[in-house]
């Protein structure tokens, strides 16, 4: 297959993604392990300041990449695996 072959494949693929449901591609992303109960849009950034939607991505990124954001998720993880569901950590992260 010559490239323009494969860039007009990547082309129809993309397009026909584009195309799809959001609540079909949550639910790929579900079956492949990710979390998308509470997915944040730029809809959040727009609705209490004023800007494009690049520059609410852009703060999306930035605040859910945040150190202390990560931290707080990473601890949340804790206490709900082993205060709610009484989980043990590996041996080799004690």
């Amino acid at each position: 297959m010559d490239i323009k072959n494969v860039n007009t494949e990547i082309l129809k693929q993309e397009l026909e993604i584009r195309n799809l449901d959001t609540k079909i591609l949550q639910r790929e992303l579900e079956r492949r392990g990710y979390q998308t109960f509470n997915l944040w849009h730029i809809a959040d950034v727009k609705h209490k300041y004023k800007c494009d939607n690049e520059t609410a991505m852009d703060v999306l990124i930035d605040a859910l990449e945040n150190e202390c954001t990560m931290e707080q998720v990473n601890m949340a993880i804790d206490i709900v695996a082993e205060e709610k569901y009484e989980l043990k950590p590996h041996q080799n992260l004690l």
